[in-house]
Parts: structure tokens; sequence; C-alpha cells
């Protein structure tokens, strides 16, 4: 990561922090990832050599900034958040960063657009948003995986009670294999095998 990317990433974690502190409700929140939650991110998509980036909640574009600098120059990222002016900021920063031909950014219900991908095309999915959808989306998450690709879930720890359903619904799933890193406020890896 070059060093402009790098204090472009400390600015906006400030921001989002700062912002966070003051907001009364919860949509005005950028609710960020961890610092070691995007270098956990951006070593992922390294080792898998993940290509084609699906990110399900967007914010201010702090993560999707560490996910655009790990697929490189050759990777493609697609991002979804519900909020118009999140959308924008995200836009404005990942143009700062130099990203924005490698990012596609929607305002869009996940649900939405989920529906109309039908095809295994993401290597990676981070999903960060409305935890209480997760369950109603695997259906259509497994759908636009890859064979073999892998689906990131943030919150796995701070918020494991909001994901009860959703974590019995996977580690039920014989062609799962999936783990439950302590980063940030927890990422739980899943893995859908290629004869699911």
């Amino acid at each position: 990561m070059n060093p402009d990317t790098a204090q472009l990433l400390d600015t906006l974690l400030a921001f989002g922090q700062a912002n966070d502190r003051k907001a009364s409700n919860k949509s005005e929140k950028m609710l960020n990832i961890t610092k070691d939650t995007g270098e956990f991110l951006a070593a992922m998509i390294q080792a898998t050599r993940a290509r084609n980036v699906l990110e399900i909640g967007t914010s201010n574009g702090y993560s999707t900034v560490w996910l655009a600098d790990a697929v490189g120059s050759n990777g493609r990222i697609t991002t979804l958040d519900i909020t118009a002016e999140k959308t924008r900021l995200a836009t404005e920063n990942l143009a700062q960063a130099g990203y924005l031909d490698r990012v596609s950014l929607l305002t869009t219900h996940a649900e939405d657009f989920l529906a109309d991908h039908h095809t295994p095309q993401f290597d990676l999915i981070f999903l960060d948003a409305d935890r209480s959808q997760y369950t109603d989306w695997w259906p259509l998450l497994k759908k636009v995986l890859v064979p073999c690709g892998t689906i990131i879930v943030d919150n796995a720890i701070s918020h494991a009670e909001e994901l009860a359903a959703f974590t019995a619904l996977i580690q039920a799933e014989p062609a799962v294999t999936q783990a439950l890193v302590p980063v940030g406020k927890g990422e739980r890896i899943i893995v859908i095998s290629g004869d699911a």
C-alpha cells in the first residue's frame, strides 16, 4: 500500500470515529470496520487471489478502499449501500484514493441486487450490513459466489446474538467450512466447497 492510501485510510477512520461519537441515530453513523479488520481483508484477498469482490455495506468507503487496494488494478469491487449520501461520500473517497476505475458503487438494496444476479461471479463477498437479513440472503449469496469462494462476515463476535440464526444455518451446511477469527469485532470466514 502506498503512503498516500495509508494516510487517506487513517483520515477516513478518524472521520468515522468522530462522526459516530456525535451521530444521534444509527443511519447517520459510518460504523466503519477496524484497521486490523482492513488489514485482515486485504490479506484474505491476496491469499485467495480474489479478483471480483462484492461488498454489502459501503458506508463512506473506508472498507472499500482496503478492498480496492488489495485486488489491484486487475481486480473489481462491486459495493452496495442503501443510503445515497453514503454512496456519494464513498465515491469522493475512492476518487481521492484513485480507485474509482476498479469500483462500482451502487445505491440499492442487497436483496434486489442479488435477485438480479444468478450466476457465480464473485470470488469473495464481504458482509457488513443489516445482519437480520443475512439468513434470507443466504440462498442468493451462494448463487453468486464462485465454487470454493469465500464469504467474510463482520461483527461476528460483537453481534453474535444477532447473527445466531445465520451462524446456525451455515453450520448446518455440509458443504461449508467456516471459522471465527478474533480480529476487530470478529470475522466469520465461510468457504463453500465446489460440491455445494
